[in-house]
């Protein structure tokens, strides 16, 4: 009711099934989908608890990782702000790096590779950034983390190279591309 009230509509996820829903929020051209997440780890019981067994919610590989490190941010909704944790670039790098090998679709793999780019290429702290990895060296995932960067992007003839080619094929010319995919990943 509350995510109603904030002015959340209810769509179903497959037609002409009742349940699922999930919440989108449309305003304009916007069109954003609010999704609920957890780990394997929650059991049905837990999320029907807190959810109710109408809503969606995605079960997601290392899950626990997103909530070692988070930022608050506030939102506006109706005039007034509701704080939500979500996690920070760092962590959320970290995460995609260690699980988009795990995603079934290749879009999706593909996007969370993508992912990794763009934060290390646009992340306004590098130094920060880098740091926050080093930090993570004796998490028990960081040798997939390490070994995922590796088989994907250690050189051009590695699977990585031409997913992120894809991406940035419309944004630069064609012989810049792998430099620009071993200068990020250096």
């Amino acid at each position: 009711e509350r995510l109603k009230s904030a002015g959340l509509a209810l769509e179903r996820i497959y037609e002409g099934e009742e349940l699922p829903v999930e919440f989108i929020y449309k305003k304009k051209a916007v069109e954003l989908k609010l999704e609920f997440i957890t780990s394997f780890e929650t059991s049905d019981d837990t999320l029907n608890h807190f959810l109710g067994s109408a809503l969606a919610c995605n079960r997601i590989e290392a899950f626990e990782l997103l909530l070692m490190h988070t930022v608050t941010v506030p939102v506006k909704v109706k005039g007034r702000a509701l704080d939500v944790r979500i996690p920070t670039s760092e962590i959320f790098l970290y995460h995609k790096g260690i699980t988009f090998v795990m995603r079934s679709e290749e879009f999706k793999r593909n996007k969370d590779l993508f992912y990794v780019y763009f934060i290390l290429k646009f992340h306004p702290d590098k130094e920060g950034l880098f740091k926050a990895l080093r930090d993570l060296r004796k998490d028990e995932y960081f040798p997939s983390f390490r070994n995922n960067m590796k088989e994907y992007l250690s050189d051009v003839s590695r699977p990585g190279y031409p997913v992120l080619r894809s991406f940035l094929r419309s944004s630069m010319a064609a012989r810049e591309i792998n430099l620009e995919i071993q200068d990020t990943f250096a």
